[in-house]
């Protein structure tokens, strides 16, 4: 654990399963905590994961001690509350040449125009 990482709670949604009845129980949430640095995207990185140019999401770069999950198939994606604002994970990259092992995640703003904001803040 480097100085420069603090503990912020990542909110991971943990996967359904068929119960003995064979019903399908949805997942639940569960938070996370994980020695991070939350940072800012500089100019290029920004470019690389908003390359359309004409949108105004926030990003944001996540140095973790743990992978973080983007959103995949059968997969919701980790959000992050950082600042008061929420926060999804968009990429993430694994970072091992036992130096310095981490991974870093880009996560982008969630819009709460879109409604995302309240079906993850239960």
């Amino acid at each position: 654990m480097s100085s420069f990482r603090t503990i912020h709670t990542i909110r991971r949604k943990i996967t359904g399963a068929v119960n003995e009845d064979g019903c399908y129980d949805a997942g639940n949430y569960i938070n996370l905590p994980v020695y991070a640095s939350v940072q800012p995207v500089n100019l290029q990185e920004y470019t690389d994961y908003e390359p359309q140019g004409g949108r105004t999401a926030d990003l944001v770069k996540v140095y973790a001690s743990v992978e973080l999950y983007p959103m995949r198939e059968g997969i919701e994606a980790d959000v992050l509350e950082w600042r008061g604002r929420l926060w999804r994970c968009i990429r993430c990259e694994t970072w091992q040449s036992n130096v310095i092992n981490h991974y870093k995640a880009i996560f982008r703003e969630i819009d709460s125009d879109e409604g995302q904001a309240e079906e993850i803040s239960t």
